[in-house]
């Protein structure tokens, strides 16, 4: 499963605020050869994680048209590792039983930006 939550503000002053909150569930990343051919050869599974993202700004700038903004940005803020396993006793769950084959540590991106409008 994936769900997808967003809410998104904005003021009257130019303020800028968009929170982004993703849940991926468990879901099979690679199909797996039956076990009479291959031992370990059981479907491979992403094992899901949460992602969240934080965008916040200000626009700006002379007269009505605030032709200017900055912008904060903060990518995959809990940075939650990205596991790649093979459910061994088939319980449907990634625990000690089963057969961690990867595992990577996601990064979070921070990012400031300018712009202006003509």
């Amino acid at each position: 499963f994936v769900s997808n939550t967003s809410i998104f503000y904005e003021s009257k002053k130019g303020f800028v605020l968009n929170l982004n909150f993703n849940k991926i569930g468990d879901r099979i990343a690679y199909i797996g050869t039956p076990k009479s051919i291959q031992p370990y050869g059981l479907d491979i599974y992403e094992f899901g994680r949460n992602i969240f993202d934080i965008q916040t700004g200000f626009n700006f700038g002379k007269g009505k048209n605030k032709n200017q903004q900055i912008r904060l940005n903060i990518s995959d803020l809990f940075a939650q590792r990205s596991v790649f396993y093979q459910d061994n006793n088939q319980n449907k769950k990634f625990d000690s039983g089963d057969n961690e084959l990867i595992s990577l540590k996601n990064g979070q991106t921070i990012t400031v930006n300018y712009s202006i409008s003509f």
